[in-house]
């Protein structure tokens, strides 16, 4: 029994098709973590009994981590893990704070002086800011409002050697 024979015109739509599943597709532009890539090293910020020390990786893989802790007399009260890499196009910061859920911020802006990260949908905080404050100094602010209200808190860190005994 012969195969019943397909008009030539139904095979340009089908050819067409294949061609274009073949064809690149185009991905979403990379924000490249170079332009934050001042947050790398480690920065420590001491205020009222209180020493907070953040240490940043610097990009690498397509991916910043950070590890944190604050110490109040000696003892660790807190700790946190984060990561910073490009989704879709824009910088996330995924949070892992002590005792917590983790938090998802967006990047509303970053830039070679200041970057802040974005949750209006978050308890607290809704926004977290890093701006550069001088060569060696980096002014973490913390907010409970996405726009209007200043910060809840801040840390004025100051970047320090890093050393494997704290």
């Amino acid at each position: 029994m012969r195969s019943p024979r397909v008009p030539a015109v139904g095979m340009v739509p089908l050819a067409l098709l294949s061609f274009l599943v073949l064809l690149p597709r185009a991905e979403a532009q990379e924000v490249d973590l170079s332009v934050v890539g001042w947050l790398a090293g480690c920065w420590v910020a001491e205020s009222e009994g209180r020493k907070t020390e953040e240490h940043w990786m610097a990009p690498g893989g397509g991916l910043m981590t950070m590890m944190s802790r604050t110490l109040r007399g000696g003892v660790a009260r807190g700790h946190e893990f984060a990561l910073l890499r490009s989704d879709a196009g824009e910088l996330v910061f995924r949070a892992y704070p002590s005792g917590q859920s983790p938090a998802e911020f967006r990047a509303s802006t970053a830039t070679g002086e200041e970057v802040a990260f974005v949750n209006a949908d978050h308890d607290f905080p809704r926004k977290i800011r890093y701006r550069r404050s001088g060569p060696n100094r980096l002014l973490a602010s913390v907010f409970s409002e996405v726009q209007g209200e200043g910060p809840a808190f801040e840390l004025d860190f100051e970047r320090v050697t890093c050393s494997p005994s704290g």
